[in-house]
């Protein structure tokens, strides 16, 4: 996916044109057009511009293989546990013992916190309570 992909779905669903996103930004609809179109990329600057009009993190649009394949889910837990202690453990999911990560270590809190809200959601989007879109978001 790439980061113009993503510039879009986030400014869609702001609800904000690519006039309007220019213009909170200082650019005109033409340049903001050519970003989500991959036809420019733009500088440092203008990247952080663009993430604090659409309350998204720079490093979001940063990464140009989101989403991942199998290999690299695997490779990134690997650089993941460089940075945050973590085991593995066996649950039970359904019946079936499967595999999980368990992060370890003094931001267990912060991590388990975000983890928490991440999976409320998750069940308010299969519950039907908020769209994709929202739950995206």
């Amino acid at each position: 996916m790439s980061s113009g992909y993503l510039f879009r779905k986030f400014r869609e669903l702001r609800g904000l044109t690519q006039k309007a996103l220019g213009s909170m930004i200082n650019l005109d609809d033409v340049r903001v057009r050519q970003y989500e179109l991959d036809k420019r990329n733009p500088k440092d600057d203008v990247l952080d511009n663009i993430s604090n009009a659409l309350g998204v993190k720079s490093e979001y649009f940063k990464d140009p293989s989101y989403p991942y394949n199998y290999e690299e889910v695997i490779r990134l837990l690997f650089k993941l546990e460089d940075s945050i202690p973590m085991g593995m453990r066996k649950v039970d999911i359904d019946g079936t013992p499967v595999h999980s990560i368990v992060f370890l270590g003094h931001n267990i809190l912060k991590i388990d916190k975000t983890l928490e809200a991440w999976t409320m959601k998750q069940f308010e989007f299969m519950d039907g309570k908020i769209t994709l879109e929202e739950y995206e978001d």
